[in-house]
């Protein structure tokens, strides 16, 4: 399953047919709030299918047998009410700080979260810089380790300078940067410009 934007639908299509071979997208759209298939499905099993209804249809999760399901950020919001009917190997958020992950309490986030409890393995991909203060952090690694940084609370004392402010608690700050870096070592694959130039084409406009 990828959640992600509606922009990187077109670019893990291409990534499903370079996976599975050539491929036809099977659309689930949203007109007038009901969920109606557009396009004719392939013959045999589909390579990748795309949810775009933010009116969630069971009947349409119990159907799709694609290699490859996408959902944008807001029909993750609505579909994940039927997450327990997901039989998900890989769950792949793409674009993460798009998902309103500087919000702890956002309802996309929680969505993924839901997801999350019924994949085998998560990955969050972005290729821009998250907030530099670590409490921009805390909703994507609730997604990717689940209980391994504690509650919030506690997160937030620990690593994030928190302290009491007149209208409850404050955590712009950093504290403990070491260990941080250590513990997301444990968990985050970085790559910088220029790790990675060597191996990307070359630019042509």
């Amino acid at each position: 399953l990828i959640i992600g934007p509606v922009a990187s639908r077109l670019i893990w299509h291409e990534w499903a047919a370079r996976r599975w071979g050539a491929c036809r997208e099977y659309l689930q759209g949203d007109e007038c709030l009901t969920c109606q298939r557009v396009g004719a499905k392939p013959s045999g099993r589909a390579s990748f299918e795309v949810f775009e209804g933010v009116t969630a249809d069971i009947d349409a999760i119990r159907e799709a047998d694609a290699h490859a399901i996408f959902l944008s950020f807001a029909a993750a919001r609505a579909w994940s009410e039927y997450f327990d009917k997901f039989d998900l190997g890989t769950l792949v958020v793409d674009e993460v700080h798009l998902a309103g992950t500087q919000n702890r309490r956002n309802i996309t986030v929680e969505g993924i979260r839901r997801f999350n409890t019924v994949a085998k393995r998560t990955i969050c991909a972005s290729g821009t810089p998250v907030s530099n203060k670590p409490k921009g952090l805390w909703p994507i690694l609730v997604i990717t380790t689940p209980g391994a940084f504690g509650r919030w609370f506690h997160y937030a004392v620990r690593y994030c300078a928190a302290h009491h402010g007149a209208h409850g608690l404050i955590a712009d700050g950093i504290s403990n940067e070491d260990e941080l870096r250590k513990r997301l070592s444990e968990v985050m694959l970085r790559r910088r410009w220029t790790d990675i130039t060597s191996s990307l084409p070359l630019i042509t406009r």
